[in-house]
């Protein structure tokens, strides 16, 4: 889970980059859909996703 998390993690930093790019206009966008606001958006679903694979991979003990 731990691997899943630094990838997603990755793939956030990824995302955020390309969105700051986007919104100062350095590139133009790749399409009329992928604004800034959507790289974003999948940026903030993958830090979340990637904080859920670093709390769930710690398993073990007896506590319910």
């Amino acid at each position: 889970m731990r691997v899943l998390a630094a990838l997603s993690g990755i793939i956030a930093l990824f995302c955020m980059a390309i969105g700051v790019v986007t919104l100062l206009e350095v590139l133009p966008p790749l399409r009329d859909e992928l604004t800034w606001t959507f790289w974003f958006g999948i940026s903030a679903l993958l830090f979340l996703a990637s904080i859920a694979c670093n709390a769930g991979g710690r398993g073990g003990g007896d506590e319910y």
